[in-house]
């Protein structure tokens, strides 16, 4: 070093200055040695500075969670007031509903016990009952037997004196045969008054017969209705053995239902010594009741749902800090073994060089390397000294936000505030979770007390009512009545019976009197029902007979009024009207008067109506001697000239309305047309035409002939018919007109047998269908 410093750097030859000489190889290296010490150095230092930056801002990050922490801690301390305020409403309606449900069911409980009590007292009181109805009926059956056999003695004594006083009574006759016998043939006094004696005692002996007949008659009255009465009894022995049935079964519910507390007893007992047990071995699992237990057992639950909660929200975090741990485990190795290997080479640096040159050792050099060491060694027990401060913040506070760690501690104060923060934080977290266990705890009981409460609500929801004035209370009331006067009246027909009458005249037991009482009370109230339903019937065939009527007009062309007394008016609807000489319109009707045989046609004899059917009249009076209701051969022929003037009316209105081209006339004509065919079609099948000897020819028509034959009619009288009937046979075809009247009672049943021809009916409508059709 000494002979490089004194050799001159300046070139005195070319005058300028002379380039370095070549260092020698230890120089060198140690040069590159300290520069590789530099750069180490520096190095450290500037990861020192970004570890020292990153846990500045990390710092700064804990402040920043720190306040939001704050501010979550007020916003939590707010929830928590208000879920305390909501959590002691509710245990307050809790609390109130819990006590509405107890005082249900103790009185669900006291109404069964009354129930059962009222029960098994109506089951004492039934069967007392029971058991002195069958005595009764025991003792009324015994003498009912007497009476019937005292009642079959009485009428074979009856029997045998009504046949002795027919034998007295013709030898009464007997001997007054010979008394005017012998008064014809001698006349003697003494032998009349004998007679006469005989005669006498003969007359009272029967009149005493019949006073005898007349009293064992009304014994066997009394006996016949003694005899109904015990009908009766028997029929309330059947219903109080219904009775008896139901109590029975209700005895059998009764069982079940004992059977069923019996073991509900047993399973509480058995839970009973089951948590006994339990709590006597350790004391937290003392429960007073099954209830307590599964209490127990869901806040177990909770909690156990809530830790698990806390577990998951702490493993991520757990897992991030353990990878962090790790990979700055093998930073500090790996920096570690580059340290050692760094001052191992330094020392076989220094070893060398003291080795070859002590003399020129630069003491300022190792005193700079000493103090850069050093200077390494306190910024890596400063970056231990601030590690170790986080991990305590952090295992101090695991729940929180991540802790501060700044470079330079806080003061005491701040430290102290955090802390105390962070015991609080720890404090309310706690009693939330304590109350959102509670919380749940409460509802789930919530939950089971409303099902409780519903199912208390559907046990008392179903009541039976009953009416004080209902239909079954008046029957078991008049039954009652009814069994109370039979009992009286029981009663006083055995004493009389037995020879005990109350009085020495003959009167009738008031029991009786009650009876029939009750008796005419009972048929008053049916004749009102039966005139009601008479009523209801009037009613119904008033309207029958207008659906009658109605059927007959359209049916037959006759419109049929019943008129009181017996009459009845039918007018005529297909036949024309007519005008007399005083300018009005005659009516076509004719009276019947059935009480008195007679018949009057409107207008007089001698009116257009009166002349077109005298001949029909006069038939029917001199051959048949019978007034016939319904012409059937004069309604065809004036149906069928009804129907040829309204085809020749179509036919005309048809060409015209043709010539015309109106497409609404048209559609009327045929609508009118399409009637006139359904008419047609009625007359041929429900109106059975007769055959004409005439020839009636229709306009623009051909010819039609139609034979008229004689028809054999016959009047027969039937009950209980409301149709019209149409058979028809071989022979010919049968109309059957069965007629019901109204309340008057007028009943009139026709039977015409026409022989007519349906091929000439059907050549007929075809005919008439294609002259449409054209």
């Amino acid at each position: 070093m000494a002979r490089n410093a004194i050799q001159p750097s300046f070139d005195f030859f070319t005058g300028e200055e002379r380039s370095p000489a070549r260092q020698p190889l230890r120089e060198t290296f140690r040069q590159s040695t300290a520069t590789l010490t530099a750069l180490q150095q520096a190095s450290e230092i500037r990861d020192a500075e970004q570890r020292a930056e990153r846990d500045f801002k990390r710092a700064q990050a804990a402040e920043t969670a720190a306040q939001q922490s704050t501010k979550k801690l007020d916003q939590l301390t707010r929830e928590l007031s208000d879920i305390e305020n909501r959590h002691t409403n509710d245990k307050i309606q809790l609390e109130r509903k819990i006590r509405t449900l107890q005082d249900d069911n103790q009185s669900l409980r006291e109404d069964l016990e009354d129930a059962e009590s009222r029960l098994s007292s109506s089951e004492r009181e039934h069967q007392h009952g029971l058991n002195d109805l069958e005595a009764r009926h025991a003792a009324l059956q015994a003498s009912f037997e007497e009476a019937q056999r005292d009642l079959e003695s009485k009428v074979s004594t009856l029997q045998s004196t009504q046949q002795r006083l027919s034998q007295r009574e013709s030898e009464n006759g007997n001997l007054e045969n010979e008394i005017l016998r012998l008064k014809a043939q001698t006349g003697d006094s003494d032998t009349l008054g004998i007679i006469k004696r005989e005669l006498s005692e003969q007359v009272s002996h029967i009149k005493r017969l019949e006073s005898t007949n007349r009293d064992q008659s009304s014994e066997l009255k009394q006996l016949r209705k003694t005899h109904k009465s015990v009908e009766i009894v028997q029929e309330e022995k059947r219903a109080l053995e219904q009775k008896v049935r139901a109590m029975e079964d209700l005895r059998k519910e009764l069982a079940e239902a004992q059977l069923q507390k019996q073991i509900l007893e047993d399973e509480k007992r058995s839970w009973t010594s089951y948590l006994e047990s339990e709590a006597a071995g350790r004391e937290e699992m003392a429960f007073e009741s099954p209830e307590d237990m599964a209490k127990a057992f869901v806040n177990e639950r909770l909690e156990r749902v809530t830790l698990m909660e806390k577990l998951g929200a702490l493993q991520p975090e757990l897992t991030v800090r353990d990878a962090n741990i790790k990979t700055l485990e093998d930073e500090k190795n790996l920096a570690i073994k580059e340290v050692e290997y760094l001052r191992a080479q330094m020392k076989a640096f220094e070893a060398e060089e003291n080795e070859f040159s002590p003399e020129t050792s630069n003491q300022e050099e190792n005193k700079r390397t000493q103090e850069l060491e050093t200077l390494i060694d306190q910024y890596r027990s400063e970056v231990e000294t601030l590690s170790a401060e986080m991990k305590q913040l952090e295992s101090s506070a695991p729940v929180a936000a991540p802790t501060q760690g700044l470079k330079r501690p806080h003061p005491e104060e701040s430290d102290e505030r955090l802390g105390e923060l962070r015991r609080k934080t720890r404090t309310l977290q706690d009693d939330l979770t304590a109350l959102q266990t509670r919380y749940s705890t409460l509802e789930t009981e919530l939950k089971a007390k409303t099902s409780q409460l519903n199912a208390l609500r559907e046990s008392s929801r179903t009541r039976v009512l009953e009416l004080r004035d209902n239909p079954t209370a008046q029957a078991e009331g008049i039954k009652m009545a009814t069994l109370r006067t039979l009992k009286e009246e029981n009663a006083a027909l055995l004493e009389q019976l037995e020879g005990r009458p109350n009085g020495a005249t003959k009167v009738v037991p008031i029991s009786t009197l009650d009876h029939a009482r009750l008796q005419m009370s009972e048929l008053e109230a049916t004749i009102a029902q039966r005139d009601k339903k008479q009523q209801r019937l009037k009613s119904i065939w008033s309207a029958k007979f207008l659906e009658f009527a109605e059927a007959v007009a359209a049916t037959l062309g006759w419109k049929v009024v019943f008129q009181p007394n017996g009459r009845f008016k039918v007018t005529s609807i297909l036949y024309p009207t007519s005008i007399n000489k005083d300018g009005e319109e005659e009516e076509n009707s004719i009276l019947f008067d059935g009480e008195k045989g007679t018949m009057k046609v409107s207008g007089g004899t001698e009116s257009v109506f009166a002349n077109e059917i005298r001949p029909l009249i006069e038939f029917w009076e001199t051959v048949k001697r019978e007034t016939k209701l319904v012409d059937q051969k004069k309604l065809a022929k004036i149906k069928l000239n009804k129907i040829k003037e309204d085809y020749a009316v179509c036919i005309s209105t048809i060409d015209q309305a043709r010539l015309d081209g109106s497409a609404s006339v048209t559609s009327d004509i045929r609508r009118l047309v399409d009637n006139f065919i359904t008419v047609l079609h009625e007359a041929r099948g429900i109106l059975i035409l007769p055959r004409e000897t005439a020839d009636d020819r229709a306009p623009t028509h051909q010819d039609e002939e139609i034979e008229e034959e004689p028809a054999t009619e016959s009047i027969d009288d039937e009950e209980d018919a409301n149709d019209l009937e149409a058979d028809s046979d071989s022979d010919g075809d049968t109309v059957a007109h069965d007629d019901e009247d109204d309340e008057d009672g007028f009943d009139v049943g026709i039977e015409d047998e026409y022989r007519s021809d349906d091929d000439d009916n059907e050549e007929l409508s075809d005919e008439l269908e294609e002259d449409y059709i054209e």
